[in-house]
């Protein structure tokens, strides 16, 4: 095992493990739920305490 194969190995594999994680968020924050859980994130600092 060479420098040259991690480093061939990393890039390539490195990129699809990113590019699919890219995807999955993507995926993740288009679904028809985020919209009503972003706004009710966003309205925490307004609710009473208590």
């Amino acid at each position: 095992m060479t420098y040259e194969f991690l480093r061939d190995f990393s890039i390539t594999w490195g990129l699809f493990y990113l590019f699919t994680a890219f995807i999955c968020v993507v995926l993740f924050v288009l679904r028809p739920k985020a919209k009503a859980e972003a706004e009710d994130a966003a309205n925490i600092p307004f609710r009473e305490d208590g």
